[in-house]
């Protein structure tokens, strides 16, 4: 049955890309004769439109069907569409897609539907992706000791592939305090959600000479049951801030912090140079001058004091009795089964006697946090309420699509009453702040404040979208002036995302951005931003095409009696929401204050999380 089945499959993609090759044939033969994608000529009402002569357009119509074959084709189609829309405000014209362009996209949309449909795709893999950031080898393992995801480093080095018995995959190149299936079976005799180290293995798979220590722990992932274990390189994770204060305490050069690196990782001259590609004597001159800086007289005892500096990077432990700091910083989501027959996801982050926050979360975003911040909770005693909003997560869609503002703010006050919350302060993250006005305005005794953290203001201007990155701003435009085109640019890049290109789909979120996209390198944040993308596209286009058509309005009305504090936290470098535009938003309202943090741009949430809570902790006062 299964072998029809992908056959089936096979044939549904084959016919929807015959079906594509010649709409676009077609396209191009009735663009040239002036018709539009319906048969009918262009000279009527539906036909006239802002592009009816741009000499782009059947560039434009191709790009729009090639996203079906190629989902790399997005860039193209986002840099078309980008010099049209352009083109067509410069006319002062706002109607930017006329009723030919609006049919081809449709046609495109459900080309690209009936190609997803017709895919078998394996469920969200999260702890599978994240290994890949790992420098080093990383294999995820089940409670039967297979291999169940391997990172580059893993299948190059230690020939293990996925789907093999790791015991007998590694064969005689393991050696360790007891045999690899004796610490496989402590692994499947161990509680669930336990990280501690179980057991370290080494391994030499060629058997000459240089191992490698890896170490096998305990792990979970949501996405899939199967993972009870992750073995990896005992290595020290170093972060910005700890190499900043090494190399300004010490003036030490970016060279030498390299050595330091790979010295506290257990590697020895030798090994050093042939990574560097530098000769031993070269080495070994920098490590005389390490030692000069810092002051020590020996090798062991440099390694000695860089080693300790780690111990500052744990979660402390007072927070031992609330249970694994990590598993904290990751709780499990609830559900809550609405009035009007709805499930609404929510979590709950942070100490169980902490203060409630409301937090609503933004567009392409999600509820987990990264650990600073949530160890920053914990100490603050602060509880977020974390609802996942329609078409996000696991919540179902709107019962009234044309007022999902309005009936989110019903959903959440409905869920605060089953918690036992009445007045509780407001945390909304870039279009969360929306919301918070929204659920305010509506229901001014159930919030005492709004704190908003890269949020978004009423769009009244057109330099507020011309300011922005180039993703964001076609985004935004086609929303308020074209969204007859938003489903087939959406699809587009919900399937360059579920094809593993989150790495492109984030470049391309952040070129106009460089603040945002160095900061993109911290592996958590990565992880995290791919997070936000599998989120808001887990259901579809819905949840995305939603909010960015309310995001792009000019919402000003909506600040209508909403007579509560609002505090914006805000940063400097921000391409989305620009600076400008929040400062009139704030210099309009007498109850907003605006705070500009010099230093950041968008991920200021992670970025930022000690000034952050301190600007939340002023609006709980």
């Amino acid at each position: 049955m299964s072998v029809l089945s992908s056959a089936l499959t096979r044939f549904e993609i084959t016919v929807a890309m015959f079906r594509f090759c010649c709409a676009l044939r077609i396209a191009k033969i009735r663009y040239a004769h002036g018709e539009s994608a319906g048969g009918s000529g262009c000279g009527d009402d539906l036909g006239a439109g802002a592009m009816q002569d741009d000499p782009r357009k059947n560039v434009l119509i191709e790009r729009l069907y090639q996203i079906a074959i190629d989902p790399q084709a997005f860039h193209d189609l986002l840099d078309e569409w980008d010099a049209a829309i352009a083109q067509s405000l410069d006319r002062g014209d706002e109607s930017l897609a006329d009723a030919m362009l609006q049919a081809h996209a449709e046609r495109a949309g459900a080309i690209l539907e009936t190609i997803e449909k017709g895919k078998d795709r394996p469920a969200p893999f999260p702890l599978a992706e994240a290994i890949n950031l790992d420098p080093n080898p990383a294999i995820l393992i089940s409670t039967t000791g297979k291999c169940l995801a391997a990172n580059d480093v893993a299948r190059e080095r230690l020939h293990v592939q996925p789907g093999q018995d790791l015991a007998a995959a590694l064969g005689d190149g393991v050696s360790s305090t007891m045999d690899l299936k004796g610490l496989i079976d402590r692994l499947a005799s161990s509680s669930v959600g336990q990280f501690g180290i179980l057991g370290l293995i080494d391994i030499d798979p060629e058997q000459n000479g240089d191992s490698t220590l890896l170490a096998l722990s305990g792990a979970q992932c949501v996405a899939d049951p199967n993972v009870a274990g992750l073995l990896t390189v005992l290595a020290p994770v170093w972060s910005d801030r700890t190499l900043t204060a090494l190399r300004e305490h010490f003036q030490l050069t970016d060279a030498e912090i390299e050595v330091i690196q790979s010295l506290v990782s257990g590697n020895n001259v030798e090994q050093i140079a042939k990574t560097r590609q530098t000769s031993i004597h070269t080495v070994r001159s920098q490590i005389k001058a390490i030692l000069g800086k810092t002051n020590l007289d020996t090798q062991l005892n440099l390694i000695r004091h860089m080693g300790f500096l780690q111990r500052h990077e744990k979660a402390p432990q007072q927070y031992v009795s609330e249970g694994d700091f990590r598993a904290q910083a990751n709780p499990a989501a609830q559900m809550f089964s609405l009035s009007n027959g709805k499930q609404l996801e929510y979590t709950l982050i942070g100490p169980s006697d902490g203060r409630p926050v409301l937090y609503i979360h933004g567009l392409i975003d999600t509820v987990r946090f990264a650990e600073a911040t949530v160890q920053q909770l914990y100490e603050r005693s602060i509880r977020l309420v974390a609802p996942a909003r329609p078409f996000f997560g696991r919540s179902d869609g709107y019962v009234d699509p044309a007022n999902p503002l309005e009936e989110f703010a019903d959903d959440v006050v409905e869920l605060l009453d089953h918690l036992g919350l009445t007045a509780l302060p407001v945390f909304g993250h870039m279009a969360g702040t929306l919301y918070g006005v929204v659920l305010a305005g509506r229901y001014k005794d159930r919030v005492t404040s709004i704190f908003s953290v890269a949020g978004a203001v009423p769009m009244v201007h057109r330099w507020q979208f011309s300011g922005m990155s180039m993703g964001h701003r076609i985004s935004g435009l086609t929303a308020r002036h074209a969204p007859a085109l938003l489903p087939v640019l959406i699809s587009g890049g919900i399937r360059l995302i579920r094809d593993g290109k989150q790495d492109q789909m984030l470049k391309l979120a952040f070129k106009d951005s460089p603040h945002d996209l160095s900061m993109a390198d911290d592996p958590e944040l990565r992880e995290l931003i791919y997070e936000r993308y599998r989120n808001v596209t887990n259901q579809g286009i819905h949840a995305f095409k939603t909010d960015i058509v309310q995001v792009s309005s000019d919402w000003s009305h909506r600040m209508e009696g909403v007579d509560c504090p609002i505090r914006i936290y805000h940063g400097a470098l921000e391409k989305v929401v620009l600076p400008k535009g929040v400062q009139l938003f704030a210099d309009s309202h007498d109850n907003v204050a605006l705070f500009i943090q010099p230093d950041a741009g968008q991920l200021i949430l992670s970025s930022h999380p000690t000034q952050m809570l301190d600007h939340l902790e002023a609006v709980m006062a």
